[in-house]
């Protein structure tokens, strides 16, 4: 503020109007008013983003075991893991799973971190096939994302058998040899 301040007057020669002195007093009393109005107009902004998704099936929806404890403990099983490796996962409405890497935070690997992450899973018996894919989506704050490269991994896990890992081929060409493919 004090910068903007002393721009206005050696530049333009005038005082900041009454708008900008009255943030200056609100910051100066770290009226909560400002955090809330900072947060909900962050809360609905979309970005789009490179993501890395992972599509899975859980085990016990193809070993048609209808427990739903059984499933709530694979999902959490998903959900720490996948958060271990850097993404957030939730169950979609056909209880297969999706898990998202780069999206609230993007690293630099995601997609090495999310080949990671659903090899685990089908390796302690979570997740019995699973498609990876990469590209650019619409990425709200609570992490859902849409856009093509989900769509393309829904069919890519459609054409996996159970026990692989199908990559797309954008994620295919950055894992490179981080991974025998």
């Amino acid at each position: 503020y004090q910068e903007a301040r002393l721009a206005f007057v050696e530049d333009l020669g005038i005082e900041p109007g009454p708008d900008l002195r009255e943030l200056e007093r609100r910051i100066l009393e770290q009226d909560e008013g400002l955090l809330a109005a900072e947060s909900s107009s962050r809360a609905t902004h979309e970005s789009r983003r490179t993501v890395t998704v992972v599509l899975a099936d859980l085990l016990d929806q193809v070993d048609g075991v209808e427990d739903p404890e059984a499933g709530r403990s694979e999902l959490e099983q998903v959900r720490e893991t996948v958060a271990r490796h850097g993404g957030t996962a939730d169950e979609l409405p056909d209880g297969a799973v999706l898990a998202v890497f780069g999206s609230p935070v993007a690293h630099e690997d995601d997609c090495v971190r999310a080949l990671r992450a659903a090899a685990e899973l089908r390796s302690v018996g979570v997740v019995s096939r699973a498609a990876i894919e990469t590209g650019e989506v619409i990425a709200a704050p609570n992490a859902i994302v849409r856009g093509t490269v989900v769509r393309t991994a829904a069919l890519l896990k459609e054409l996996a058998k159970p026990g692989e890992i199908a990559l797309g081929e954008s994620t295919g060409q950055l894992v490179g040899n981080a991974a025998r493919l």
